[in-house]
């Protein structure tokens, strides 16, 4: 109904099918974690629905066939819900994130929920030694890091004082965008000023 039409256009899958979403997230999703041989990049879904709560039976094969998703019957009320979601979690991220959730809404009577867990080696090679750099944290003290550094060709952009640098992972099929706001912006302004024409721009 609505909601459906109001997702789809707000992600741009207008004028596509369910079924041609579903089967290019498949796609997708199963040509990264090939993509790489140096990374590591797995997805995990899983579906957490009310016990008794009626759901159609073409939307859970949707998500069983496309999605890969698990199916758990389970009571939201049950504090034990909390556990299994985020035991779930935990294993899918190779323990990366422990605790996703720390409870649900007494009303909640589904939750679909989604795990990523990437491991990539840089693809530049970075200087084995690294130096004491003096960063300021959100909270206004001048601490001191380690810092790598590395002389490399990278995609790189400037707008504003704005900055981006694009670090590739591997054989470059994964890059991970580093964006640094002008010298001297508070972080929460930072945060409240950057939006989708900064980033398209940079």
């Amino acid at each position: 109904g609505n909601t459906a039409s109001e997702m789809s256009r707000t992600l741009g899958f207008n004028g596509y099918s369910t079924e041609d979403v579903a089967s290019y997230y498949n796609k997708m999703v199963t040509s990264l974690t090939t993509i790489d041989k140096k990374t590591t990049f797995e997805s995990a879904n899983s579906i957490w629905i009310e016990k008794g709560f009626p759901v159609k039976e073409d939307f859970k094969s949707t998500v069983r066939e496309y999605f890969a998703a698990e199916e758990r019957l389970v009571s939201f009320k049950d504090p034990a819900t909390v556990d299994a979601v985020n035991k779930w979690c935990s294993e899918k991220t190779h323990e990366k994130i422990p605790k996703m959730v720390d409870y649900f809404s007494p009303d909640c009577v589904m939750a679909l929920i989604n795990a990523i867990y990437f491991n990539g080696r840089w693809g530049i090679d970075f200087n084995e030694k690294t130096q004491k750099e003096k960063v300021t944290t959100i909270d206004g003290n001048d601490v001191k890091v380690d810092m790598m550094s590395a002389e490399h060709l990278l995609n790189y952009s400037s707008v504003d004082g704005w900055s981006l640098v694009g670090l590739p992972y591997g054989n470059g099929a994964f890059r991970m965008d580093v964006i640094l706001p002008p010298a001297g912006m508070p972080f929460k302004e930072a945060v409240e000023s950057f939006d989708r024409d900064l980033w398209t721009t940079l």
